[in-house]
């Protein structure tokens, strides 16, 4: 166990309170970032393809977050959707939970056409896939340094 600790890293159980307005992200403020055992669980116990799949996210989730920023700056709603739709999907494979909902509920309430703060849930999105990002780096930067 303390091998899996050691190519994992730690994580930070702190997320900033402003992501969870239950209008914008329902995610409990106890959430986790991410969950490396159930990421490392669903890479079959692979670490060397867990840390593929962290590298991969690493360079598409900050192209994921420029695109928010220039659809949100267009106006393009429907743009901004399918952009949450993919991070969605990017976010499932490292099990970040608070990002995937945050992308969720955007989605699912632009297309089921909704008044919404859609201000709010990108702002709260991007929030969530930053802290992400900080987080994946975080691990990645201690599996170099102690395996």
């Amino acid at each position: 166990m303390d091998m899996l600790a050691c190519r994992l890293g730690g994580q930070n159980t702190e997320i900033p309170p402003a992501l969870f307005n239950e209008n914008i992200c329902p995610a409990e403020k106890c959430m986790i970032v991410w969950d490396e055992v159930a990421a490392f669980k669903y890479q079959e116990g692979d670490g060397d393809l867990l840390y593929e799949m962290i590298e991969l996210y690493l360079m598409e989730g900050p192209k994921q977050l420029s695109e928010l920023a220039r659809f949100q700056e267009e106006g393009k709603l429907i743009a901004l959707t399918d952009t949450a739709h993919a991070i969605k999907g990017t976010t499932a494979i490292v099990y970040a939970d608070t990002a995937k909902a945050c992308a969720v509920r955007q989605e699912q309430t632009a297309r089921s056409n909704q008044p919404a703060d859609f201000q709010g849930m990108i702002e709260a999105l991007v929030k969530a896939v930053k802290n992400l990002i900080k987080n994946l780096q975080d691990a990645k930067n201690t599996k170099n340094q102690c395996c």
